[in-house]
């Protein structure tokens, strides 16, 4: 099955997940771990099936007797991302991030989309927060094609409600959130006595009130769980400095700094990070 080169990579990167986790294993799989790590994927052990489900090339699927073991070792190697071992094995990809559970919001394309791909390269299970559902879905159905783990999730920023439930889904999905990136903006571009109130309103919802409905929804996760997290807001040089044409962006971005500096003393005692980039 597979090449030599994608069986023995596959085989390391086995070893070197289940290694990780050996004290998570049952006895009779540490005891593989040194002999035959691929015999762990037919495991029985409710613990074991858990650390396979997150195994290289696995993609969450399990076996579920004895009889399906060529299958899973088949289906395994055609999923593992070789290239990605590569890099990873290189530097290219460090995975700092492994195991650690990323919101990003206007993740569905752009900037937001890179930022969540490169998470998921890392190794962060990455929610694709969006107003375009759809958008969304598609994106992270990329991300898991490619070895990554992700989930589509439909988020208004601006709305109380529908921020509530896309958190509540991420923490049902991934167990936590570790990252939020509340990446989700607009332009509007006026001279400002032509500024509409609507429009002013509504590029301070999208970049100010969604920084903070994002923020407020996965603090309480953060703080529980004793894992501390990482809040980032996009910024920009509008942060610091001025433009014309654009007073409420400008405004906003400047805003971002004041609510990073306000969540960076808060959370420093639940190991909560803030930052502009």
């Amino acid at each position: 099955l597979g090449d030599a080169e994608t069986r023995a990579a596959w085989r390391d990167a086995l070893v070197a997940h289940f290694s990780a986790h050996a004290d998570s294993l049952s006895a009779e799989s540490r005891e593989r771990l040194a002999k035959n790590p691929l015999r762990i994927l037919d495991s029985k052990s409710e613990g074991d099936r858990e650390l396979v489900a997150t195994a290289p090339g696995i993609d969450a699927f399990l076996t579920s007797d004895a009889g399906q073991f060529f299958d899973t070792v088949q289906r395994g190697l055609e999923s593992f991302d070789l290239a990605r071992y590569r890099a990873s094995r290189d530097g290219a990809i460090t995975m700092k991030l492994r195991d650690k559970a990323a919101i990003v919001t206007g993740a569905a394309s752009g900037i937001g989309k890179a930022i969540a791909s490169r998470y998921a390269l890392e190794g962060a299970k990455v929610a694709i927060a969006d107003l375009n559902k759809q958008a969304a879905d598609a994106t992270a159905a990329e991300i898991n094609a490619g070895g990554g783990r992700a989930i589509g999730i439909a988020m208004d920023v601006t709305g109380e409600q529908s921020v509530a439930d896309g958190v509540a889904a991420t923490v049902s999905a991934f167990g936590g959130v570790d990252i939020l990136v509340s990446n989700a903006g607009i332009q509007i571009v006026h001279p400002l006595e032509e500024f509409t109130y609507d429009e002013w309103k509504k590029m301070m919802a999208i970049h100010v009130d969604g920084a903070f409905l994002t923020t407020r929804a996965c603090l309480p996760d953060m703080y529980r769980s004793g894992r501390g997290g990482s809040i980032i807001f996009m910024g920009s040089v509008h942060s610091k400095e001025a433009s014309q044409l654009k007073a409420p962006y400008v405004t906003a971005k400047h805003g971002l700094i004041g609510l990073a500096k306000v969540i960076a003393k808060e959370g420093a005692k639940h190991g909560v990070r803030a930052n502009v980039i």
